[in-house]
Parts: structure tokens; C-alpha cells; sequence
């Protein structure tokens, strides 16, 4: 028995047959070539119609042992030719970087120095000759850096640019201009592994795992894809090609495999990879044709919880750095597009919130420069995510009129500034204090609202609600552009709709805060979700029916109690508890309707 588990300890110590011990050599090549020859020939899907090519490219031409490197603009083209884009991450120096600018835009058509050229860019011109393909588009060499114009007329562009490129090679380890694309490696370690039970077996047990699942999600935890600009990069190409420093992948809108599968994985792995590929939303859009709404707008809040979460060497980029993706989506949907949203689906969209991660990650919430309008999820720096939504839905909201002024010529970009207009309840709020035990204070003519982890007893009334918090709300915004606080109550409620559960119904609301110098104009805060408990029925977060405690919230408040609304009867009640008994000619509005809401902009 000993002898065989040498044999097998052995055999581990030698490396895949088709993977060899670096990812420039001519396994990974012929992988590579493999994969894309296949998509081309055999997935309807990854075709695409009416070739088009960039305003410049960079063609690469060998001249005996030398390899020349030139900017060519593609206007007088009378033939769509073959290209390979490149995602990768700057450097810590871009200067350093050759880049195309009015200065050097001349000498680099004739010739650009092959030895300012960073690792990436000398790997990426190695992997295009590998693929016989001549042209490159590499973003500092074609677009002119310092031409605000041209960058901003390019960069609306993105979305054509990697949809109608060949493939996209992705420097997805590379962290700075010494890495490249290819890497060493110890091609052992790639191999499937055996776990053998321990010395009380009385016979050798072997159970072989395939690595290719465990491989792709690492895939997700590369540098290059904590990037912001690259979370659109890679789902906008046709083909993509992962050159990771232990393992290459390839994906597209059929397939996701790596050198490991050498093709599409089989068996138990393979499905699990065939199901995240179909999670993915641009390829789902591109593979199914996606154009039930539902659908589509639950694909794209996968695709704003993901890119939340990347980082952006500039901060004015983010509206820009995701506009190729949302142009694919409008091509879809149709819908109109404001700021990160989608206006046939803007009381939904509304109700984001900060994911607890962002507390660790991202630390300052607030950008010390205008992205976005407060209720735009752009505003708020770091992840967010959704409150989960059913198909039946009552609105307590109308949205009057929705608008953004955008910076340049980029409807999908940049953007000067942004209002939304509701007609709504709105529902005084202040912020109640807790003592050193952590408890909120609250009369019996008030409700306690607070937010997932603290307690509030039984007897209390039969609201329970949670609300996040977009930053501290201790600290007054220095940002002119939300206006000044209002005098008077702190902070709004406006709910927005509801959802009927079989026990709960839930109603999702903004926080609002009231801003000078117009009446009626208002900031977003935060969001707060409204637990209405059915008679007779047990809330979802108790473990018993005799619970004592319901666990809610994190952040407390008071809500005064009001009128009875005109609306369902299974939220009526909890509603008539939270709308203002006050006069309602307090509350800073526009106008009011006689259903009892007012008119109100949010910037």
C-alpha cells in the first residue's frame, strides 16, 4: 500500500501534459489559438455584424530581427481589418508610460520607441504575432491624452472598441509596468489534486478534485479586475483571454474555460461554470437576447454591484468608465438612461444602499468632487447593493420629471448636475440618541425606527424598520453643489413602494435632507426598509413567537405618528403610524395634493 502512495506522490510532482512552465510558451499558444479559432467558427453567438475598427490602431510590422511599432489612423480604411485590444492597469507612474499626445502625435506615426514601451505592451505585441493578427489598440497609444475632445470622443466609443475587437488580452496579475502578461510558473501546482484519509484507513481511498472551478473564482480576485474601467472592458469584448500569473483563461458569450479544461469543462465543474457564465449579464444579454425588463434590470444591478466595488484612479471617470456598458444595455431595453439609471425602472433603482463591506474598503464615502446627483448611486463612493424586489408592487411615489446635464458630448458620461422631481409623502424624522447602553429613547407618541443588529422591545409598535446611513450623519456635507441644511426637522422619510409578503410587507424609503436656498429641494442621506407585520403573523427575524425582542437596524430615529392614507389595507396601518400628524404646510414642498403628498426635487 506504501508503494502506491509513493507512486502517487510521484506522479503529482509531474506537471499537466498540455501546460507547460510559462504562459508565453507555445502550450499556452496553442490553447489560446485553440479557443479562439473555435468561437469564431463554431458560436453564433460571438459574431458580430458590420465590421468597424477605431479612429487609430497600432500596427506591428517586423523588419528583419526588429519589430516596428506605429500609430495608423484607420479613416481611409476601404477594409475593416483584424484587431486585439489590450486591458491593463497603469502604472504607478503614467508619465513614465509612452502615451500619444499632441507632442508626440506626429514622430509616433512613423515610429514608436520600442524601449519606453512597458512589459505589457511588449508581451501584448508578442501574443498578437502568436495570433497572426497585426493591428493592436492599446488606450495611451490611440487615444490622445491630452486632448480633452478627442479623449472624451474616443472614450464614447468604448463599447465598439472591445465588441468588435477580434478578442482582448487581459493583464489580469500585472500591478505594474515591470509585469507582463506572461509569467513562470510551476506548472505542478495547476494539477488536479488527491486527498488520501488518514493512517487508520484500512484501504487507500483517492479522491481526485478538478481544480478549473476553484481556478475561475480567483479569476475575480485579480488586481487588474479591481479596476474600474476594465469591470466594462471585460464584458464588452467579444473574446477575452485572462493572462493570470498562474493560469490563462479564456471567455465569451459560450464558453469559459482555461488551460487546465483546455476546452468547455465537463462534469460537475463544467456545469458550475456554465451557470456563472449564464450569471454574467452583458454575455447573457448578448447569448439570450435578453429583452423582458425584469430581466434586464436585474442583470444590470449585478452589474452595478460589481462595479461599485472597482476602483478608479480618478474619481470624475466613474460615470464614463461604465458608459459602454450602459450603452449595450439601451440597446436592449430602450429606456432612458440618468446617472447610473434607468428611468422605466427608477422607484426600484432608488432604493440602493451601502454594502457593509465599503466600511472596510472604503472608508470616506463622500468625493471631494461632484460625480453625481444623491440619489444616484455614483455618488456614493464604494459598493452598494439592493434591497431584493417582487413583482408585486404598490407605488407610493411618482416620478414627475428626471434630468441630468451632461459635462461633454457623452449622454451616457460625465454629468454637470442632476434633479428628480417626486410627488410623495414625505415624513418628518429626527435622529434619536442612544445612552451608554446603547439603548434609543422614544415616546409612546413616537415609533422607534433602527437598523439591522439592535434590539427594540415587543411592546413597541408594530413598525420595523431599517435604515443605512450614506455617511455620518453627525457631520454636515461641505459640498455646495447639495446646497446648505434647512432649519427644522433634520430628515425626511419618503417611502417609496411596497411589496406583499406572505408575513411582511416591505416598503423601501429614501432619507432626505432638506437644503436651502429653494423650498422643497432635498439631498439623499440614506435608505431605510419598512417591516409592516400582518396581525397574527410572526416577523421573519424572530426565532420564536414568544420572542421578546425583534432584530432590526443599526441606526435609530423617531417617527412621529400621523393620518390614515387611502392605500392597501395590509400597509395602511403601519403608513398611518408614520405619516406626520403635524401640519403638513411644515414640510418643505414645492405644492401639495389633496391624497395628502408633496412635490418635491432631490439634486
Amino acid at each position: 500500500m506504501f508503494s502506491d502512495v509513493k507512486w502517487i506522490a510521484e506522479h503529482l510532482r509531474e506537471p499537466p501534459a498540455n501546460i507547460g512552465s510559462y504562459t508565453g510558451g507555445s502550450s499556452t499558444r496553442n490553447y489560446v489559438k485553440g479557443r479562439l479559432e473555435n468561437c469564431a467558427r463554431t458560436h453564433p453567438a460571438c459574431q458580430t455584424s458590420n465590421p468597424w475598427v477605431p479612429t487609430r490602431l497600432l500596427e506591428v510590422t517586423t523588419m528583419g530581427p526588429a519589430i516596428r511599432l506605429r500609430v495608423v489612423p484607420t479613416g481611409a480604411w476601404t477594409e475593416k481589418k483584424r484587431y486585439i485590444s489590450l486591458s491593463h492597469q497603469w502604472g504607478a507612474n503614467p508619465t513614465a508610460t509612452p502615451q500619444l499626445t499632441k507632442k508626440t502625435y506626429d514622430a509616433y506615426q512613423d515610429r514608436i520607441p520600442m524601449g519606453r514601451l512597458p512589459r505589457k505592451y511588449i508581451d501584448a505585441i508578442q501574443a498578437a504575432q502568436q495570433l497572426g493578427v497585426q493591428y493592436l489598440w492599446i488606450d495611451s497609444l490611440c487615444i490622445i491624452q491630452d486632448d480633452k475632445k478627442d479623449w472624451e470622443r474616443e472614450s464614447a466609443q468604448m463599447h465598439r472598441v472591445y465588441r468588435h475587437g477580434f478578442c482582448n488580452l487581459s493583464a489580469a496579475s500585472a500591478r505594474s509596468d515591470d509585469e507582463g502578461l506572461f509569467y513562470d510558473r510551476d506548472a505542478v501546482w495547476l494539477k488536479p489534486h488527491v486527498v488520501i484519509p488518514g493512517n487508520n484507513m484500512k484501504s487507500l481511498q483517492i479522491t481526485q478534485y478538478d481544480c478549473d472551478s476553484k481556478w475561475f473564482v480567483s479569476l475575480d480576485n485579480e488586481p487588474l479586475y479591481g479596476r474600474g474601467w476594465v469591470c466594462q472592458e471585460r464584458r464588452l469584448s467579444t473574446r477575452n483571454i485572462s493572462y493570470a500569473r498562474h493560469l490563462v483563461y479564456f471567455e465569451c458569450a459560450s464558453e469559459m474555460s482555461s488551460e487546465i479544461s483546455g476546452g468547455p469543462a465537463g462534469g460537475v465543474q463544467g456545469q458550475t461554470i456554465r451557470n456563472k457564465r449564464k450569471e454574467e449579464p452583458l454575455f447573457s444579454l448578448r447569448s439570450l437576447g435578453i429583452s423582458e425588463s425584469r430581466a434586464s434590470h436585474d442583470a444590470w444591478r449585478r452589474i452595478v454591484e460589481n462595479y461599485s466595488a472597482c476602483e478608479l484612479t480618478v474619481p470624475t471617470d466613474k460615470l464614463a468608465a461604465i458608459a459602454g456598458v450602459a450603452r449595450v444595455f439601451h440597446e436592449t431595453i430602450g429606456s432612458t438612461y440618468v446617472a447610473g439609471m434607468w428611468t422605466d425602472n427608477l422607484l426600484q433603482a432608488l432604493a440602493w444602499e451601502r454594502s457593509m463591506p465599503s466600511l472596510r474598503r472604503f472608508p470616506r464615502p463622500r468625493y471631494s468632487e461632484y460625480i453625481a446627483p444623491s440619489w444616484s448611486w455614483m455618488s456614493f463612493h464604494g459598493p452598494v447593493g439592493y434591497f431584493p424586489t417582487e413583482d408585486s408592487q404598490h407605488a407610493y411615489a411618482d416620478c414627475e420629471e428626471v434630468r441630468t446635464v451632461p459635462y461633454g458630448i457623452d449622454p451616457f458620461g460625465r454629468v454637470r448636475s442632476g434633479t428628480l422631481r417626486l410627488r410623495c409623502y414625505a415624513i418628518p424624522l429626527v435622529l434619536a440618541k442612544r445612552d451608554k447602553f446603547g439603548n434609543s429613547h422614544y415616546s409612546r407618541e413616537s415609533a422607534v425606527l433602527t437598523a439591522v443588529g439592535k434590539y427594540i422591545p415587543r411592546s413597541s409598535p408594530d413598525i420595523v424598520a431599517e435604515c443605512w446611513l450614506n455617511d455620518d450623519p453627525m457631520e454636515e456635507s461641505p459640498r455646495e453643489e447639495y446646497g446648505t441644511a434647512a432649519a427644522g426637522p433634520r430628515y425626511y422619510a419618503v417611502p417609496l413602494f411596497s411589496e406583499l409578503g406572505s408575513v411582511t410587507s416591505r416598503t423601501p424609503f429614501l432619507l432626505l435632507e432638506p437644503r436651502t436656498p429653494i423650498w422643497g429641494l432635498y439631498r439623499r442621506v440614506g435608505v431605510g426598509n419598512l417591516h409592516v407585520v400582518r396581525p397574527g403573523e410572526r416577523y421573519v427575524g424572530s426565532s420564536s413567537d414568544d420572542d421578546e425582542d425583534r432584530i432590526v437596524g443599526d441606526m435609530p430615529a423617531i417617527c412621529q405618528k400621523g393620518r390614515t392614507l387611502g392605500v392597501p389595507l395590509s400597509i395602511c396601518r403601519s403608513l398611518a403610524n408614520m405619516v406626520a400628524a403635524s401640519d403638513q404646510a411644515d414640510i418643505p414642498a414645492h405644492e401639495r395634493t389633496d391624497d395628502g403628498r408633496c412635490l418635491i426635487t432631490i439634486v
